[in-house]
């Protein structure tokens, strides 16, 4: 009796291990957010689309109808799919003494912008290094390699940065 009850319990974790592992093998790592940091480009890894940093803006009718204008609904109409880029977009920062901008918003497939950062946001509001991310309030993960499956027992180097209005504040 205990022998069944042994083999029974064996296959039941196989067949879990079975079909997770198949899950891992159709999930594909999404293409991350760029961040250039005193000369280097780091990365902006996340899993969902609320954790990206441009998520707040999309949210927000009043820039989010601006880039509709470009027929960018909420900036996933690209043309081409891929499952890397389920966003549809690839947005490159820069963090530059203790802020953040966005410099520009690439199409998934054609790196080319997907509108102009005046155009949404005002000419005196976009300046040399981009648009300072001032929607950005919370923590701002970015790493040495971008996160993803292939990277699960890699150990890779992060920063945290706590963001007030795109900036981190300055300590007292």
């Amino acid at each position: 009796m205990t022998t069944s009850i042994t083999t029974y319990s064996k296959k039941i974790v196989l067949t879990f291990v079975i079909i997770f592992h198949a899950a891992l093998l159709f999930a594909t790592d999404q293409i991350p957010d760029l961040i250039i940091c005193s000369g280097s480009t780091l990365y902006i890894s996340h899993t969902f689309d609320e954790e990206f940093p441009l998520y707040p803006l999309l949210q927000d009718e009043t820039y989010n109808s601006k880039m509709e204008k470009y027929d960018n609904q909420v900036l996933k109409l690209s043309a081409c799919s891929s499952t890397g880029f389920y966003r549809g977009y690839q947005a490159i920062w820069e963090l530059h003494n203790g802020t953040v901008y966005l410099r520009e918003v690439l199409d998934c497939c054609t790196k080319e912008p997907l509108f102009d950062l005046k155009k949404i946001f005002g000419e005196k509001n976009v300046k040399e290094k981009g648009v300072r991310a001032f929607w950005l309030n919370g923590p701002l993960l970015i790493s040495s390699k971008p996160f993803g499956l292939s990277s699960l027992l890699e150990e890779i180097k992060t920063v945290v940065l706590h963001l007030v209005k795109g900036q981190v504040p300055k300590k007292k």
